[in-house]
């Protein structure tokens, strides 16, 4: 009996081990659209792309991270009428769980001779969205790091002794949709005035 428990155990430990992949099935897709998620602009996509891509998507394995820091929507149509979206950045895919590519699955298949958004956009873009995600998920101990560090005095500052100046704070940092969207085209268009480039990251300038 012993034994058995034993071969039982490594068995359901071996399952539960084994990393998780994702499962599309080729012949269950009618079509799939890769969209820019900031510009909200299709990605043209070499011909008869569709199987390879499938193949290679289902490759991804799952991935831990806090946060998804996406630039693309994967958007796969499915016989059944049922749509699934995937957030990208082309190496890491976001449905429901997090998998990750060995390489970027947008720059494979795609005829862009150039990204649409430059390097210093997407920096800037990813440092706003990691605050949206934090202050959401009341991650406070990972917000101060966003800022520069002039700034950083500031936050530790109030959040240990003003509590509630800091909620408020934290209230007007936390954007609605349309307040988001407004602040992603202005840094989109270069209107900001509000990042800094400060250790090799672009930090927020403003308390």
């Amino acid at each position: 009996m012993k034994q058995n428990a034993c071969i039982v155990y490594i068995l359901t430990f071996a399952a539960c081990s084994a990393q998780q992949q994702l499962t599309f099935k080729y012949t269950d897709i009618e079509k799939i659209e890769i969209v820019s998620k900031y510009l909200d602009k299709k990605i043209k996509m070499k011909a008869n792309f569709r199987e390879d891509f499938i193949a290679d998507l289902n490759t991804s394995k799952a991935f831990y991270t806090e946060e998804n820091l996406s630039t693309h929507k994967i958007l796969i149509y499915n016989t059944t009428k049922k749509i699934d979206t995937l957030l990208t950045d082309g190496f890491i895919h976001q449905n429901k769980s997090f998998y990750k590519s060995k390489e970027n699955l947008i720059k494979k298949y795609s005829v862009e001779a150039q990204p649409y958004l430059n390097d210093t956009v997407l920096g800037k873009l990813k440092t706003f969205e990691k605050l949206q995600i934090y202050l959401k998920k009341e991650k406070y101990n990972k917000v101060s790091a966003l800022f520069v560090e002039d700034v950083q005095w500031f936050f530790k500052e109030v959040r240990e002794k003003d509590k509630d100046r800091f909620k408020r704070w934290c209230l007007l940092w936390t954007f609605d949709k349309a307040t988001y969207n407004k602040y992603v085209k202005a840094i989109i268009q270069g209107r900001e005035n509000f990042f800094n480039y400060e250790n090799k990251e672009w930090k927020i300038n403003q308390k």
